[in-house]
């Protein structure tokens, strides 16, 4: 990553970074393109952005953008000094939105490390929280008064002089949760690396396993039990259907035969969708609460010889021989599409006689 993104700040003032993205992801990605069998509709599409300006990619309509006597400022300020003449942000919002088929839009994750102010919480985050990012004052597009070529910066640091990415937050605003953007000027930029680590992890729809699990009797489900363990001290997410209050105490050791819930009102078995397992710690001695997943039943149909669909939410298991890419599958999506799993937490699954970590 370090090699592919030295390319310096040198070179045409009209930078074009989201024109630049949409050729490289349809006509280079096209047969005999750069690009050619880039996309997969199977996977996950990161697109990053490390720039200290902001998108100038002009309209077709406007070619007077390049032109050295037309009355329009400098070259480096005139793109954000007229974005009248510019490419609109719904151009490039429907352009990437195509890479993907409607039903795979989730599998679309955006980063941008631009010259939002490093120190304005309300210009770091998901694209989904920084509807009043475009309000502050550093993000204001204004002529240096010393310099009217030059405009002045959104922020600044040892290693960068970065100028207001307006653009880039509309865009991010635009795609919501799935776009993550940072300042270029922070002396180190985890929120991204993590972030984006959870995104994708969010959109991983289950976990390709090496070997085909252990059958139990239902000869549909394995032997098995899957159990997160949360990023930290935090609760399992109640069942209303089914709520911590009427579960026994349960530990990690007990997981293939822990105390039943029971609605206290019928006396009725229930499973929660999350069902805590108590805390463990870490080598760090940090602490870290565990939670049983609920497991989906899939029933064996004998006139067909085959499994049914999961009856119920929760994970379930897909054998080499019904997947569609020959590997073993843990199921880990909800109904609606969202993973089951909170974003930066480990998930163990426990066999009778294999423990896998994932």
């Amino acid at each position: 990553m370090g090699c592919l993104a030295a390319l310096g700040t040198a070179g045409c003032p009209y930078e074009q970074p989201l024109a630049t993205m949409v050729r490289a992801l349809t006509d280079e990605a096209a047969a005999g393109g750069c690009n050619a069998g880039l996309l997969r509709d199977d996977a996950l599409l990161l697109m990053l952005w490390i720039t200290d300006e902001d998108d100038g990619s002009p309209s077709a309509e406007h070619p007077e953008l390049f032109d050295p006597d037309a009355p329009l400022g400098a070259p480096d300020v005139r793109a954000a000094l007229h974005p009248e003449l510019l490419e609109p942000i719904d151009t490039f919002v429907t352009a990437l939105r195509r890479v993907k088929s409607p039903l795979d839009q989730d599998k679309l994750v955006f980063g941008m490390i631009v010259g939002v102010p490093a120190g304005a919480p309300a210009c770091i985050g998901t694209g989904d929280r920084l509807e009043s990012c475009l309000g502050v004052p550093a993000m204001q597009v204004q002529p240096d008064p010393s310099d009217p070529s030059r405009l002045l910066p959104s922020c600044s640091s040892a290693h960068a002089v970065a100028y207001p990415p307006r653009r880039f937050v509309e865009l991010a605003q635009r795609f919501g949760s799935s776009a993550l953007v940072t300042s270029v000027c922070a002396d180190e930029w985890p929120e991204l690396g993590s972030g984006i680590t959870e995104k994708l992890i969010e959109r991983i729809p289950g976990l390709c396993l090496y070997h085909d699990l252990p059958p139990s009797a239902g000869q549909c489900d394995p032997d098995c039990v899957v159990i997160e363990t949360l990023l930290g001290d935090r609760t399992c997410a109640d069942d209303p259907a089914c709520p911590a209050a009427w579960c026994p105490p349960a530990t990690a050791e007990d997981v293939h035969s822990p105390p039943p819930c029971t609605d206290p009102s019928t006396g009725l078995e229930c499973r929660p969708f999350k069902r805590d397992l108590g805390v463990v710690t870490d080598f760090g001695g940090t602490v870290h609460r565990q939670c049983l997943l609920r497991h989906a039943t899939r029933s064996f149909d004998a006139a067909l010889g085959t499994c049914g669909l999961p009856e119920d939410e929760g994970w379930f298991y897909l054998p080499t021989e019904e997947s569609y890419d020959g590997c073993a599958w843990i199921s880990l999506s909800r109904r609606d599409g969202e993973s089951m799993v909170d974003p930066g937490s480990r998930v163990t699954i426990r066999c009778a006689t294999t423990t896998c970590e994932e």
